[in-house]
């Protein structure tokens, strides 16, 4: 009788133990993807901003050619007297 309450106690532990175990390891399988889901989107993040600063160095050099082109001042080029006389 007492060969088969050990046996019944220990097998109750094992099951706790590998319960245990499981979460545990349910647990760091989902920060795991969690941190490959953050890993992937910092990559694409930063390949957006790669190229959204090419996007803005073509535009300003488009801009520019434009502004040679048209033979335009820049406001920043200007003075203030020569932008009130422009403007009356």
């Amino acid at each position: 009788m007492t060969v088969f309450l050990i046996v019944v106690v220990v097998f109750i532990g094992v099951v706790l133990l590998v319960r245990q175990l499981i979460k545990k390891g349910v647990e760091s399988g989902v920060l795991k993807k969690e941190k490959i889901i953050e890993t992937l989107a910092k990559h694409q993040e930063d390949e957006l901003n790669k190229m959204i600063e090419e996007k803005a160095k073509q535009l300003r050099k488009r801009n520019e050619e434009a502004l040679k082109k048209n033979k335009v001042k820049k406001l920043s080029d200007l003075n203030m007297d020569e932008i009130r006389k422009e403007g009356m």
